[in-house]
């Protein structure tokens, strides 16, 4: 098997691109090739030609960064067929590792060359794909004004998500006319906020679907109906902490496969995907259940939902 790796640069939290090249030269018999991406989208470029120039050898592709450099990396896949993606967290966050027990192992370079792949399920988007989670609405607003005032001040993820929940209520708070399919069944309508979860968090601090796993087999969909800024500021909480029963009310629960989100004018909507934006008029994505060969470290496991209840 060739492993190959894509280091981006600027995430170093645990090693440098310097220290993972030595890391590597000390190892035996480990057949391995290393590659900075040098801009943003430049690891879908790098893994798509390995892909062509190794096409009949077992690849595994290892994403060195952040969520947004794996999520790159497996943009630039071709199929899995004889190919495996493992994720070294270098540094900032990522949503989708809470869905693993020991997850600090995903910071171990050795616990993950020695590490065997599980096949997890995936969301196959029009030119992406989606490992954790997929949202339009509100909660995309929220993160982006989060982000403007995490550059500016030095305040925990509780505080800032608060503060971005004041500023959009006074100033974005409005619903979107989406036309929604699900599994062939339709749900147009207004809604606040549209989340596609294949894990159990998203955006640092929101568990609304806290028993998922990505290798359940399904989605679960959540609509939040258009509802009164008073009701939207009361089941926020609820809705963050995944005590769904509380907003019968106001939010629609799924389990699905297959969906479709489109703008009912025609306009460019913003999604965010496993952290990434997106602007497109329509969304649509078919769930590939144990369709990724994804890397745990050893002493790595999935959360199912025992360990959740339990």
């Amino acid at each position: 098997m060739k492993h190959i790796f894509i280091i981006n640069q600027e995430c170093k939290a645990i090693m440098s691109g310097n220290e993972i090249r030595s890391f590597l030269m000390n190892k035996e018999n480990f057949e391995y090739l290393v590659f900075n991406r040098n801009y943003v989208g430049h690891e879908a470029e790098l893994v798509s030609k390995m892909c062509r120039l190794f096409q009949e050898e077992n690849i595994r592709f290892y994403s060195c960064g952040d969520a947004t450099t794996l999520f790159h990396v497996l943009r630039g896949i071709d199929s899995f067929q004889n190919r495996e993606i493992a994720f070294f967290h270098n540094g900032g966050r990522s949503d989708f590792l809470e869905n693993f027990k020991e997850r600090h192992l995903f910071m171990d370079l050795d616990c993950l060359i020695e590490g065997q792949a599980a096949y997890l399920d995936y969301v196959q988007l029009q030119d992406a794909i989606c490992c954790n989670s997929l949202s339009v609405g509100a909660d995309v607003r929220m993160q982006a004004i989060v982000d403007k005032i995490k550059k500016t001040m030095s305040i925990n993820d509780n505080f800032a998500y608060r503060l971005a929940l004041f500023l959009d209520t006074l100033v974005g708070f409005k619903p979107e006319e989406l036309h929604i399919t699900i599994d062939g069944k339709n749900y147009n309508g207004n809604y606040l906020l549209v989340h596609i979860a294949n894990g159990r968090r998203y955006n640092s601090i929101f568990y609304p679907a806290k028993e998922h796993t990505p290798m359940d087999g399904e989605l679960d969909i959540l609509l939040w109906k258009e509802s009164t800024t008073m009701r939207w500021l009361e089941g926020y909480t609820s809705y963050r902490m995944g005590n769904l029963a509380n907003l019968s009310d106001v939010l629609i629960q799924l389990k699905g496969k297959h969906f479709r989100i489109a703008s009912s004018d025609g306009k460019k909507l913003i999604f965010q995907c496993d952290g990434v934006e997106h602007y497109c008029e329509e969304m649509s994505g078919n769930l590939q259940q144990g369709g990724i060969p994804f890397v745990l470290p050893k002493g790595v496991g999935v959360i199912g939902k025992e360990d959740v209840d339990g």
